[in-house]
């Protein structure tokens, strides 16, 4: 499957914008898009690749809930990244899930 291979770049690519997000760096839609191609691949993934990504959206969450609603948001990044937590909060609900 073509998308095997690219599992481990764009889940580094998403692990440094989440470890380096700011909410003006203009560039969360691009992680949101990077985030939903690994939900879309979960299936597809190691044991320590989901690890990884485990770490990072714990991390995303954390950062997420530091945000406050009065903060400004000109890039929409805060807004992206609270729909990057949507998609985590969804992952994790279906796994709860009997």
């Amino acid at each position: 499957m073509e998308a095997i291979p690219r599992i481990a770049t764009v889940l580094h690519h998403y692990k440094v914008d989440i470890d380096t997000w700011s909410a003006d760096m203009a560039e969360t839609h691009m992680t949101l898009g990077d985030r939903m191609f690994l939900h879309e691949h979960l299936a597809d993934m190691t044991t320590a690749q989901r690890a990884e990504l485990a770490c990072a959206d714990a991390l995303a969450v954390a950062t997420y809930a530091r945000c406050h609603s009065d903060e400004e948001d000109p890039y929409g990044d805060i807004r992206y990244l609270g729909e990057i937590v949507a998609v985590i909060e969804s992952e994790r609900a279906e796994e709860s899930k009997p």
